[in-house]
């Protein structure tokens, strides 16, 4: 009798060591392993690339298909590509706008000048007109029948 006790209790230690060796298994080791496996899912999907994700039952796109890491940065290249051109002509249009202003500034500093002048030849024709009317007065006060002056042409 005391061997089928010691075989009865053998029994229930070596079923409760298995259900305590399958509940560690599920409360720890499989969360682990399906963390590990989703992470590796994971890299491999960001590596490769993956199809769209599609509902079984509708068909619907549950998520785009995403490229692999190589199309990826294939489409990065071709964008630095574009913004290397797009910078170099903000700097070749910022280097013209620089001229055209230094244009515009000859252009102005050019305009004074003949402002300058302008205004110098009417100062110096009017005193022009008023030295010949001062000769020409003279003129009269020492003859009378002296013909007036005319006034130069314009």
């Amino acid at each position: 009798m005391l061997d089928r006790t010691n075989d009865i209790v053998g029994l229930v230690l070596g079923v409760l060591a298995l259900l305590g060796a399958l509940l560690s298994y599920l409360r720890w080791v499989h969360p682990r392993l399906k963390k590990a496996r989703a992470t590796g899912r994971a890299a491999i999907d960001a590596l490769l690339g993956r199809d769209a994700i599609r509902d079984s039952i509708t068909g619907e796109e549950i998520h785009p298909a995403l490229p692999g890491v190589g199309a990826r940065m294939a489409h990065q290249e071709q964008q630095m590509e574009l913004l290397t051109v797009t910078v170099t002509k903000l700097v070749d249009q910022q280097v013209h706008q620089q001229r055209l202003e230094q244009r515009v500034d000859g252009h102005e500093s050019r305009l004074k000048q003949l402002e300058d002048q302008t205004i110098e030849r009417v100062a110096n024709k009017a005193e022009q007109v008023a030295m010949w009317r001062g000769v020409e007065a003279i003129a009269k006060q020492a003859d009378p029948t002296a013909p007036e002056i005319q006034e130069p042409p314009s």
